[in-house]
């Protein structure tokens, strides 16, 4: 069913927008990362794309980091070159049909156990960090799990910091990502409602958690 609907939202985006090659990169993806991919595409004012990108993996977060460890899941290690990924090669074959105008703007890995949830920083691409975010993911293994006690729900790599601007006048806030995927992240745990954050250089989590948003 879900490639039955990926087909057809790939034949509605390239007679709507005429962007082409979807359906190719929606099915290698799925084959490499053994998912079911679902997309979305949404125009820019400056005539590009913002391309969210949904994986669904029938299985749990712990599986897909071992076969990433030991089996090369979702082609991360390319064949051809270890510093290009299986998404930047095909991502790159989707710009080169499409003028250079898709930006992956969301990267959202479902597991049966938890959701990896992946928004783009600016000027810091998705496609790039992939292989080094599971990586980091994977030796945090433990500690995320608080000592394999509990699995969080939700995890966001993208984390915003609320700021005060001395230079103003007046006492103003400014929302500024962290710079990195892997400086700060984001869980959600089933025992608690708020949001912990989780340095991911310090491997600890934060006892101050006010000044950090999911959102600009």
């Amino acid at each position: 069913m879900a490639k039955m609907v990926n087909k057809s939202i790939c034949k509605l985006y390239r007679q709507k927008y005429g962007v082409k090659g979807l359906s190719k990169f929606a099915k290698v993806l799925e084959k490499d990362f053994i998912a079911k991919v679902a997309l979305r595409l949404s125009p820019t004012p400056n005539n590009r794309f913002n391309l969210s990108l949904h994986i669904d993996c029938n299985y749990a977060l712990h599986i897909a980091l071992f076969q990433l460890t030991n089996y090369n899941w979702g082609n991360l290690n390319a064949v051809e070159n270890k510093n290009i990924s299986i998404l930047k090669k095909e991502l790159e074959q989707l710009n080169n049909l499409n003028d250079g105008k898709i930006t992956v703007e969301e990267l959202i890995f479902s597991f049966t156990d938890t959701s990896l949830i992946i928004n783009c920083i600016e000027r810091i691409s998705i496609e790039d960090n992939l292989k080094e975010i599971l990586e980091n993911l994977s030796l945090n293994y433990v500690n995320i799990t608080k000592g394999l006690t509990e699995m969080p729900f939700e995890i966001f790599t993208t984390i915003y910091e609320d700021t005060i601007n001395e230079k103003s006048s007046e006492t103003t806030l400014k929302i500024k990502p962290f710079m990195d995927y892997l400086d700060h992240w984001g869980l959600y745990f089933p025992s608690n409602d708020e949001i912990e954050i989780f340095d991911v250089q310090r491997k600890v989590f934060m006892k101050n958690t006010d000044c950090y948003l999911l959102e600009e």
